[in-house]
């Protein structure tokens, strides 16, 4: 772009030439009429550009192959579900928006982790769904940066309010990025939930269950929670975490200022582009060794141990049934293989299928969700323990989050994830509990599954 005013100047001028359409009867007045209009292409950063943005919501997405990142800001739209019963109805708006659109739109959000259960105080900004289309984007792909605005006319509304609205969000935009970030606030560690001994009893409880064969495996989750006595900045913390540069979903979903949920995430739902869909199993785990000598041992300790082999195969016979289900075709593409993140190594096999007619993305993500790599088997039964049994609320941790398009979508599993409020910064990480789990080495496994961030905060927190 040649100058700020210049880009400026050239979305106001195509945002009066599509509301010129509405006004003419060109456009279906009757249905939501989504636009999106090229800005140009960008040299700025895409996170850094969006640190800089005045905006309540902000998003950002950046595939694990780093080929393809989003980062978004406003509020063009926002589809919302505060009950289970409300989800299909959201998924099926999201899905004639897309349908009817020429323009390549993509909405971003999550679900919670059980839609049956209500939100605790913490969720309140995330609630049972939601998936926001951001005002304004920049699209990286490959070496090439675009942004875009995107706008909804919705039936019986006001072209010249929504025009205003459009205008007004215009004159807040930020092309000139120049990052800061508030200090880094000193942290407690108030408590673990639950704490050791807690966990003990509950897998001594779980141990009926096994031995009775109501129950093959069940993920059981904890909670850490930080204190700081000011407010924390999520920006700040997702901008350490993105210097990791893991093999990565990266992910920032935040509802309003001081209110985030981020992470780093090893694991995909399912991608699907067209009627081909991929989904895989990640389950098995190991820590990294401190040498490769030393790392190659441990993966072939996985790899061997009969427990942790188990364990993957529920996960991969899961997606190969759903796949069975639901597509013409199958194909695994990769079997029992492992793959190293930076604190964790893990087993992992992935699949390919071709979709039966009229399959969409919620059904997808039903069948899906959740894998046993963060719920359980028998997965009803294991849900329902998972209530019962865990003293706090998910939210959506472990969930469904991603991105909904109209020739594509994109879902991973939030896990390696943090909630961010005001001032408290609450990690999770989960286990896999079987029948011969030593509770010690699985709580110690959380601990290593949460060194992503664990590390990042270190030097923050008070001794």
């Amino acid at each position: 772009m040649n100058s700020v005013n210049n880009a400026k100047n050239r979305l106001r001028k195509v945002i009066r030439q599509f509301f010129h359409q509405v006004g003419s009867g060109q456009l279906d007045p009757n249905r939501e009429i989504a636009g999106q209009v090229l800005l140009g292409e960008v040299a700025f950063d895409p996170f850094h550009w969006l640190v800089c943005q005045p905006f309540q919501e902000k998003v950002y997405w950046r595939a694990r192959d780093k080929k393809l990142t989003f980062a978004g800001a406003g509020n063009a739209l926002q589809v919302r579900a505060n009950s289970g019963e409300q989800v299909p109805g959201a998924f099926a708006r999201i899905s004639r928006i897309l349908q009817h659109s020429t323009a390549e739109l993509r909405f971003f959000g999550g679900i919670r982790f059980d839609s049956s259960v209500p939100p605790d105080r913490p969720w309140q900004d995330f609630p049972v769904l939601s998936f926001l289309l951001p005002r304004f984007m920049v699209i990286t792909s490959g070496e090439k940066s675009k942004l875009v605005g995107n706008f909804i006319l919705e039936p019986g509304g006001s072209p010249e309010g929504v025009k205003e609205a459009v205008l007004a969000d215009l004159e807040k935009l930020e092309l000139n990025p120049l990052p800061e970030f508030r200090p880094p606030t000193v942290l407690v560690r108030s408590k673990n939930v639950p704490d050791l001994s807690e966990w003990e009893q509950t897998i001594r409880h779980l141990r009926s269950y096994f031995h009775s064969n109501q129950l093959e495996k069940l993920v059981l989750a904890k909670k850490s929670v930080y204190t700081s006595e000011s407010e924390v900045d999520p920006l700040n913390l997702f901008h350490r975490l993105k210097a990791l540069n893991d093999r990565a979903f990266y992910f920032y979903f935040q509802p309003e200022p001081g209110r985030a949920f981020l992470g780093a995430t090893p694991e995909r739902l399912f991608r699907r582009e067209g009627t081909d869909i991929f989904s895989e199993a990640l389950a098995g785990t190991r820590p990294r060794g401190d040498s490769s000598r030393t790392d190659e041992q441990l993966e072939q300790e996985l790899l061997k141990n009969e427990k942790e082999i188990a364990e993957h195969r529920k996960v991969s016979r899961h997606v190969a049934q759903v796949f069975e289900r639901l597509c013409l075709k199958t194909e695994i593409l990769q079997k029992e293989q492992v793959v190293k993140q930076t604190n964790v190594q893990h087993i992992f096999s992935s699949f390919r299928g071709k979709l039966k007619p009229g399959v969409g993305d919620w059904q997808i993500l039903q069948a899906l969700h959740p894998t046993p790599a963060v719920g359980g088997v028998p997965g009803k039964f294991a849900r329902e323990l998972i209530a019962e049994l865990e003293p706090f609320d998910r939210g959506w941790y472990a969930a469904p989050i991603g991105w909904l398009g109209n020739r594509a979508a994109e879902f991973a599993v939030a896990i390696r994830s943090t909630l961010i409020t005001a001032n408290t910064v609450t990690l999770f990480a989960g286990a896999g509990i079987m029948p011969d789990s030593d509770p010690l080495a699985e709580w110690k496994e959380t601990e290593r599954k949460m060194l992503h961030f664990t590390k990042l905060l270190e030097k923050f927190i008070a001794v």
